[in-house]
């Protein structure tokens, strides 16, 4: 299933983070609440930025290699993806490298269609509270509020190597915040495992 597999998944990261030691023996993957990014009209006409390019893990680099300044340019950080390379798309001949080509003000003029939009913090409360079973939730959060973000993001994000992208984590750690939220909503957070039914997952 979507969500556990991906709670999993960033479990086994934290602990491999964790087992650094020093430092990192108390890490904890943040979360990126896309629900508060401004829209393409706010990009495009009110100078506004969004969050997740002023979090250090680099910007749109506009369909290139990231070269930015962070630990995530091209120079420093190689993916796993044969799809993006510093030799352009699916070059063998390139080094893989971290791309993004958000495009997002081109969204602007749209009226709010097309893929790059995020979903809003009251349509993430609607669908929360839309259902008490987990099988709908599932469905509904895999859907449009999820892939959003993969979507606007572009680049390695859309990609089955999705996760070399540092941004994967922040987004699906905040996914796995609105199934918490869910659970929390519907009273299932506290239920005994004894109790637990398919509908509560």
């Amino acid at each position: 299933a979507f969500l556990p597999w991906h709670r999993v998944f960033l479990m086994i990261i934290e602990d491999a983070i964790r087992a650094l030691g020093g430092e990192y023996e108390c890490f904890a993957m943040p979360y990126w609440d896309w629900t508060h990014e401004p829209t393409p009209f706010e990009v495009a006409y009110n100078n506004q930025t969004l969050i997740i390019m002023n979090s250090g893990i680099g910007n749109d680099s506009i369909g290139g290699c990231q070269n930015s300044g962070s630990p995530f340019d091209f120079d420093e950080y190689i993916p796993r993806s044969p799809w993006f390379t510093t030799e352009g798309l699916f070059s063998p001949t390139g080094q893989p490298c971290l791309v993004r080509g958000l495009s997002y003000e081109s969204y602007a003029d749209r009226g709010g269609l097309g893929a790059c939009w995020f979903t809003s913090p009251t349509e993430m409360i609607d669908i929360i509270g839309s259902t008490n079973l987990y099988a709908q939730f599932d469905g509904f959060l895999e859907g449009a509020p999820h892939s959003k973000p993969h979507v606007c993001m572009w680049g390695n994000m859309i990609t089955f190597w999705s996760p070399d992208d540092p941004a994967f984590y922040l987004h699906h750690a905040f996914v796995d915040y609105l199934w918490a939220v869910w659970q929390d909503c519907w009273d299932y957070d506290g239920v005994p495992i004894e109790s637990v039914t398919t509908d509560m997952f």
